[in-house]
């Protein structure tokens, strides 16, 4: 009994010493419960604490009998079922190994065997062309190549095992592709089943190209310094839309192009074009367009602007306007109109000095009724004539394109002019009629009864008596000396 006591006594000494070795979180054994069992054979209540170890010495006291079997147990269990675990984890590896080798073991049957034997199986051949998308319908997993290498056209079947990859490698799907996209397709060479499809990582791609020129005579393309073909097979797209090469505009449009090695095969038209208008421009002198501040255009010089689609700032300028700034919204294929009959058009003040006062004046021949003010005129050319009776006229033609023109006016006086004196010679006339008594007249202006004496000019003059019961008879004489009696014999009416 005593060696069996000693033999309980060493084994839980040596199950204390390993837990102690243990990290503090994987210790079964709580230091302040040290030597606590449990015996499986009795209740919960039959926990029995023996004495703690004795710390100063480090010798653990002696547990009581019943202690040392029931340890004992405890040990023989914990064997048991260390065994039994082992066993059960070596059945089920066992089991799973087996169930595997089975499942991935081909089972061949009569019927496999019978095909083998009679009908040989042909291996796929496939075929690998780096290809235009010219057309994709996803409904039916159809897409058509046009071959760049040979020219020829496919139409492949893409299936839910076909392989479709960007050219980064990544996996996509069919409605991932575009038109216009150069890709390299495996397929089948008698079904055009497609084996994978993958955007082609030797083509080459430029976007929001502004700066190019089309050739349409040499079919070319030119980007900075280099030239590619553009051949009729080539997609040209707007919106997903085809259009034709024609309609494209270098100097407005904006094109992503892709291609491969010297070849342009497709040209995506990121934007369009619309057209600008100006009316009643005739109005505007040394008329100019700015164009979003980048671009100057003579007004006189277009009849329609080209501008690529969008929101552009466009701003008049004239020497006789104040500038005039729109900003308008340019629609694909469409034409906005600016018209310029709303412009403010500058003015000019015109201030006269004169040197006399009491003037007429005219501009561009229309009399102005006030000559005391400025006059404010439109820019442009304009004629000034200022008169004044005993002046000379004065006229000149000025340019109003300022805000103030200062316009000196001199009148220049004409020299007096003296009159030559006129010496107007008289005759002294006697003039008389037998009979006396008669009205004398003298150019037809009454004089008196003569006899009458009267002055008259040198010259020509007709004398008539007018008498009752007497004829009247006009006599003209030619006076010429200073004096002349003159009598008129009246002749009685019959």
């Amino acid at each position: 009994m005593r060696e069996k006591d000693d033999k309980n006594s060493t084994y839980f000494k040596n199950a204390y010493d390993k837990q102690a070795n243990l990290p503090k979180t994987k210790r079964k054994i709580n230091p302040e419960d040290e030597g606590v069992y449990y015996n499986p054979t009795r209740s919960s209540s039959e926990f029995q604490t023996p004495k703690k170890i004795d710390r100063p010495t480090g010798k653990p006291r002696k547990a009581p009998r019943h202690a040392q079997k029931s340890g004992s147990s405890q040990y023989a269990m914990f064997i048991m079922l260390t065994v039994a675990g082992g066993i059960a984890v070596c059945i089920f590896v066992f089991a799973y190994m087996f169930n595997s080798f089975k499942t991935n073991t081909p089972q061949p049957t009569q019927s496999t065997e019978t095909v083998t034997q009679n009908t040989p199986v042909a291996e796929d051949k496939y075929q690998e062309e780096t290809a235009l998308v010219k057309a994709i319908n996803i409904t039916r997993g159809l897409m058509e190549l046009y071959a760049v290498n040979d020219g020829k056209t496919y139409s492949v079947l893409v299936e839910g095992k076909t392989l479709l990859k960007n050219k980064y490698g990544q996996e996509i799907s069919l409605s991932e592709f575009k038109l216009g996209d150069i890709v390299d397709a495996t397929f089948t060479e008698n079904t055009d089943i497609a084996k994978s499809i993958k955007i082609s990582a030797e083509a080459w791609e430029q976007k929001s190209i502004q700066k190019y020129t089309l050739d349409n005579t040499t079919n070319t393309i030119t980007i900075g310094n280099s030239v590619y073909k553009l051949n009729d097979t080539a997609v040209i797209l707007y919106n997903d839309t085809p259009v034709s090469k024609a309609t494209i505009s270098p100097t407005a449009d904006v094109l992503t192009v892709k291609g491969y090695k010297d070849n342009a095969w497709s040209v995506i038209v990121e934007k369009s074009h619309g057209f600008v208008t100006v009316k009643n421009k005739d109005k505007v002198t040394d008329g100019t367009v700015e164009v979003d501040t980048t671009q100057v255009l003579q007004l006189s010089d277009i009849d329609k602007i080209e501008l690529t689609e969008g929101n552009h700032k466009l701003a008049v300028k004239g020497q006789n306007i104040e500038p005039y700034v729109a900003t308008l919204k340019v629609i694909a294929g469409e034409t906005a109109e600016i018209d310029l009959a709303t412009t403010q058009e500058k003015t000019g003040v015109v201030v006269t000095t004169l040197n006399t006062t009491d003037v007429a004046v005219t501009i561009n021949g229309e009399t102005q009724t006030k000559t005391d003010e400025p006059y404010v005129l439109k820019y442009g050319t304009y004629k000034f004539k200022v008169t004044k009776e005993g002046y000379d006229d004065w006229e000149k033609e000025i340019i109003v394109d300022k805000p103030t023109v200062t316009l000196k006016v001199d009148l220049a006086q004409q020299p007096k002019v003296e009159e030559p004196i006129v010496v107007i010679q008289q005759s002294q006339l006697l003039i008389n009629s037998d009979p006396d008594g008669g009205d004398l007249y003298i150019d037809n202006l009454y004089i008196g009864l003569t006899p009458v004496k009267t002055k008259v000019d040198y010259g020509t003059h007709t004398i008539t008596i007018k008498k009752d019961g007497y004829k009247q008879v006009p006599v003209q004489i030619q006076v010429t000396e200073p004096s002349r009696e003159i009598v008129i014999t009246l002749q009685k009416n019959q």
